[in-house]
């Protein structure tokens, strides 16, 4: 990997760590939270139309990857 691959993984991993964290905290408590970033409904609303597409290997594929 090049430095700047490694660059953006490390940035990939931090992020996701980070949300995890929160979301875990957040349902030890009791909080319900979007899993999702405010900033992120485009992804979101790509999600869900994948998982209630009328393809259902949609459905399969997406937890996969």
């Amino acid at each position: 990997m090049t430095d700047q691959t490694t660059s953006f993984v490390e940035r990939c991993r931090d992020f996701l760590h980070a949300r995890w964290k929160t979301l875990v905290a957040a349902m030890e408590s009791g909080e319900s939270v979007d899993p999702l970033l405010r900033d992120r409904a485009g992804l979101r609303d790509s999600i869900v139309s994948c998982l209630t597409s009328q393809i259902k290997s949609h459905h399969y594929v997406l937890p996969t990857q």
